[in-house]
């Protein structure tokens, strides 16, 4: 299936610039919490931590600079199966067209010492939860992105070979039809992606209330070792479905053309609609929509 001349004309001719994207969640850590964070996990909800059954309390961290930006080091000493978490007060109630990012610095990492020095988790009352995160890697595997879900029933590693000093991005995608799992260099470039079988909006059986939560955590380490990690933002944004291709942030012709050869190729880009994993005239349908409103 083929966008017409006409239709492409339309869009063009209605589809406007975006400006920035608003923000639906904003952290900066700009020398103190500008929000209220909470040790994770919190009452009423039966989170569900397999394999990870110790909760040492709200991570230690300090306010400090890297480079130019302002920053939340966090430092702790983790045990296997123990994790550090903290949790803002923020409720997603509807995340369709949402995307959750976090900028990182991994300081003086990999330390190749069986740590999981950040982790970004989505969860709701019912246990349901999907995670991204870093991870040292440990035997020789070396530096590894680990991701997963109580949906899927796994959390897998990748080696991906993430490096000391460098500025990264954690992302969960949930423009599209189904939930896409990143790792993006500081340009927005991603690194890895992990497409779920799932959206976002399937955690939420048993309850609406979506939660974010930062994690640090040890694995298969029986002393104490050092996780260090920092942190510059945490935001939930509004996403923007057609916005395939560079320029990011706006929707022009590449988006169009973008769009009409992942839709040929039948690659997941262009599954923009339910059902998942099928291209149909939903999909067609949902990219002219998101074109017409432009980025938000």
């Amino acid at each position: 299936m083929m966008l017409n001349a006409p239709t492409v004309t339309a869009v063009l001719a209605l589809a406007s610039g975006a400006s920035a994207q608003q923000a639906n969640f904003s952290e900066g850590f700009d020398g103190a919490f500008e929000n209220i964070w909470n040790t994770f996990p919190f009452a009423s909800f039966n989170v569900d931590d397999a394999p990870f059954v110790f909760l040492d309390g709200f991570p230690s961290g300090t306010f400090e600079a890297v480079g130019n930006d302002n920053v939340f080091r966090m430092t702790n000493a983790v045990f296997d199966l123990s994790y550090f978490g903290m949790s803002p007060e923020y409720v997603l109630n509807d995340p369709i067209g949402r995307i959750i990012e976090m900028r990182i610095n991994t300081l003086g990492g990999p330390l190749g010492n069986s740590t999981g020095p950040v982790t970004l988790r989505v969860l709701s009352p019912s246990g349901n939860s999907v995670t991204i995160g870093l991870f040292d890697g440990t035997g020789g595997t070396g530096p590894l992105i680990r991701t997963g879900s109580t949906i899927t029933g796994d959390l897998s590693t990748v080696p991906i070979g993430w490096a000391p000093n460098t500025w990264y991005r954690l992302q969960l995608d949930n423009t599209k039809a189904a939930l896409r799992a990143k790792l993006l260099n500081d340009q927005g470039t991603p690194i890895y992606s992990r497409t779920f079988p799932f959206n976002l909006a399937d955690l939420q059986v048993g309850g609406l209330e979506l939660r974010l939560a930062v994690l640090q955590d040890g694995f298969v380490t029986s002393t104490p070792v050092l996780a260090d990690m920092a942190i510059d933002w945490l935001e939930v944004r509004q996403g923007c479905p057609a916005d395939l291709v560079a320029p990011f942030g706006i929707v022009d012709l590449a988006d169009i053309d973008a769009f009409i050869a992942a839709f040929l190729a039948g690659s997941p880009e262009a599954d923009l609609a339910l059902p998942v994993g099928v291209l149909d005239q939903g999909d067609v349908d949902a990219f002219i929509t998101s074109f017409f409103a432009g980025c938000p």
